[in-house]
């Protein structure tokens, strides 16, 4: 009885499976949520949000730069804050960068790219103005 009902679960699994879906796959099965082509517009004005409201911790050692170096203080020790000191390189490669490369992409697609050329520039401007502190 056992290899009967085996054999009867391996069929229905066989059934199942050759008889699914094999037409229009991608279509049915993409996410709605999902946005496919985001528009440029949304993808500046969110990296420029962050570019400023990123929240970084960084401004301990932004106030105390002067006073470290007076001190010589270069090594780490239990007291001082570290758990945000690479929270600007977080932002900035993985929610300010890939938006300003999917702008490029996109308006080097289109066909009237030259009506675009301002916005591209503007992309640059960000990008260094957030990897200058960064660095």
């Amino acid at each position: 009885m056992k290899i009967v009902s085996k054999y009867i679960a391996l069929l229905g699994l066989i059934i199942v499976v050759t008889t699914s879906c094999e037409k229009q796959f991608g279509e049915i099965n993409t996410d709605p949520t999902v946005v496919s082509a985001p528009d440029i517009k949304y993808l500046l004005s969110y990296s420029q949000e962050k570019l400023m409201t990123y929240n970084g911790g960084e401004w301990i050692w932004e106030g105390m730069e002067q006073l470290f170096r007076f001190t010589q203080h270069v090594t780490s020790s239990p007291y001082e804050v570290t758990g945000n000191v690479n929270g600007r390189y977080g932002v900035y490669y993985s929610q300010i960068l890939p938006n300003l490369f999917e702008i490029r992409r996109q308006i080097a697609t289109y066909p009237d790219k030259d009506n675009y050329q301002k916005m591209d520039a503007v992309t640059y401007i960000v990008q260094i103005l957030h990897g200058i502190k960064v660095t």
